[in-house]
């Protein structure tokens, strides 16, 4: 049996063109928004009513950038040594948070980064995942709390040489597995994820596309975060 919801007396924000539209209606059948404006039209039957009383409507929000494996580093007390650059901050800092990861710390993570993205208006997240020593299956948990959440999002696993080939190859499959996975999700897909170029080597980036050939996806990649990046990219080649 299908829900029809009306939402009435509503401003809608509008982007393209800027604009705030007043007195609006908007009706939702099932999860599908099917009407959006002034009049709307007389339904058999209407399953529920909110009157808005004039609050504002806005379309949902877009994270082009997201690591929510850290979510839970935030505040983070532990005796770290300080970096004086941006190498010395991933070693000391991030490369051990991510190889500390598993499966449960991930879920968890990912459940809090999709409940503040959905409580500050972000409907879809692009995350960039990285979990060393959980790499198989990994964006299956993540993609676990997007749906949980109702969060949309494109996922990506982090390919990166800093831990080894094998730890290359694993995530270069992961993402080919969750890319062929995801083909037809209305809520979820992939794109071949990377780190930084100075943790990619030739053959690493021969891999990468690759796999964008084969899952006919981008890539998403860090591209000169620091200075070091830059002057690496510039020497090597």
């Amino acid at each position: 049996m299908e829900t029809i919801t009306l939402l009435k007396n509503l401003d809608i924000l509008e982007l393209y063109p800027s604009r705030i539209r007043t007195g609006q209606s908007v009706v939702i059948k099932d999860d599908i928004i099917v009407y959006v404006g002034k009049n709307p039209p007389k339904w058999s039957k209407i399953s529920e009513v909110i009157d808005f009383n004039g609050e504002l409507l806005t379309p949902g929000l877009v994270c082009a950038h997201n690591h929510f494996y850290s979510v839970l580093a935030r505040g983070i007390m532990a005796k770290i040594k300080p970096g004086n650059n941006f190498v010395g901050i991933l070693k000391n800092l991030w490369w051990k948070l991510d190889r500390a990861i598993d499966d449960e710390i991930l879920f968890l993570s990912g459940m809090v980064g999709a409940m503040e993205a959905i409580r500050n208006g972000v409907t879809c997240v692009i995350d960039h995942h990285s979990s060393p020593n959980f790499i198989d299956g990994s964006l299956d948990v993540l993609a676990d709390t997007f749906r949980r959440t109702g969060l949309r999002g494109i996922l990506a696993y982090e390919v990166t040489d800093r831990n080894g080939e094998k730890g290359m190859k694993a995530g270069v499959n992961e993402n080919i597995r969750f890319a062929k996975q995801c083909h037809n999700d209305d809520l979820i897909s992939c794109t071949v994820g990377a780190h930084a170029p100075f943790t990619l080597g030739s053959d690493t980036l021969d891999l990468l596309q690759d796999a964008v050939s084969v899952t006919r996806s981008g890539i998403y990649i860090h591209m000169a975060e620091d200075k070091w990046d830059v002057e690496y990219s510039h020497k090597k080649y």
